[in-house]
């Protein structure tokens, strides 16, 4: 396989989790105590001061999952059934359930081959009337070029979603992903 003449890898390593033994005592002991929920234990609570801190946001609220994550998200930018949403085509198919759950319109938007983030160009091509949201993959640690889609969307009314599941701790200058779109 070739695209633009460069070989596209078969597979794309994505490394195994590294729990070290203090994370697996702390969620041992959570378990134990039945402190695994906001409504019954202190962790999560301080997870979100502790991550809001590390990405550089005023707030940060622990989900279920990232397909809850972005579904919350899509609710929070108000996008509603007859909007769409412009999502990289190259994602976990739960980007696109997400934005299905709100009864909206997932619109595939290709990605640039050398970064597998959304590609900038294709991004102007798919927005319309009816566009409400865009959800930004920043994919294998690897982020999206939100500043020139920023600039792109400035004037257009439309919600910037930071999708950072497989990019935690990345940055774009001094600057966490997940701390630069409308959500994150």
């Amino acid at each position: 396989l070739q695209a633009q003449g460069k070989p596209i890898p078969m597979s794309i390593m994505v490394s195994k989790p590294y729990l070290t033994d203090e994370c697996k005592f702390l969620a041992e002991r959570a378990i134990r105590e039945s402190s695994i929920s906001g409504l019954s234990g202190k962790y999560v609570e301080k997870f979100e001061k502790c991550f809001s801190e590390f990405v550089g946001t005023k707030y940060a609220v622990a989900c279920s999952n990232g397909t809850t994550a972005l579904h919350l998200a899509l609710i929070g930018a108000d996008v509603r059934p007859g909007d769409e949403v412009l999502v990289a085509d190259l994602t976990n198919m739960a980007t696109f359930f997400a934005v299905n759950y709100t009864g909206a319109t997932a619109v595939p938007v290709d990605i640039n081959i050398d970064t597998y983030t959304v590609d900038c160009h294709d991004i102007v091509t798919k927005i319309t009337e009816k566009t409400k949201a865009i959800i930004i993959v920043h994919l294998f640690g690897q982020p999206a070029d939100i500043s020139s889609i920023m600039h792109l969307l400035q004037s257009k009314g439309i919600k910037i979603i930071e999708d950072c599941a497989e990019a935690h701790g990345s940055q774009i200058g001094t600057k966490m992903v997940g701390s630069l779109g409308d959500f994150g």
